[in-house]
């Protein structure tokens, strides 16, 4: 019993996966991720302007862990993850924004951009996944490419969270 589908809009982002396990303590709830309406970077660096390994190397769905463990290694300048916890938008109850992981932001892709959906860039994308001490993974948003690239780089960020409806 579902009140949203993939590309519906919620006070707090678009929906973009619709998660179809059953809570057998919670039947009645249903589980997404949202991602904002817009960017909230079109060009931010991955780390804090040091190379640290920060051992962010899970990829998955509801993957906020991955991301808070980026801001516990880096601490609080601007860097990708960071911005992302950090969006504030107009409703004040849309909390526990992160940078989505490799397959959050493929997800995002094909469900949302390649459907002329989201507004995206046709550009990269940063995903919370490292892949070494300068190297960290984006998900091109022109073909949907998961890219190996510099953490030096800068690419486009769009937050995502958990969405729950009882």
């Amino acid at each position: 019993n579902r009140k949203y589908s993939v590309g519906d809009t919620t006070s707090c982002g678009i929906v973009f996966y619709v998660d179809p396990r059953i809570d057998s303590l919670n039947p009645c709830w249903s589980r997404y991720l949202i991602c904002t309406f817009t960017d909230q970077d079109p060009g931010i660096y991955w780390y804090n302007g040091t190379y640290l390994t920060t051992n962010a190397t899970t990829d998955g769905l509801f993957n906020k862990a991955n991301a808070d463990h980026i801001i516990s290694v880096q601490g609080d300048s601007l860097y990708a993850a960071i911005v992302c916890a950090r969006y504030l938008p107009a409703d004040s109850s849309c909390k526990g924004w992160y940078l989505p992981s490799r397959e959050e932001l493929k997800l995002m892709y094909t469900n949302l951009a390649a459907k002329n959906m989201g507004g995206f860039a046709n550009e990269g994308y940063w995903s919370s996944l490292e892949r070494r001490k300068n190297k960290a993974w984006i998900v091109d948003f022109f073909d949907g490419r998961r890219i190996s690239v510099d953490k030096a780089n800068k690419y486009h960020i769009r937050a995502v969270r958990e969405f729950i409806v009882r």
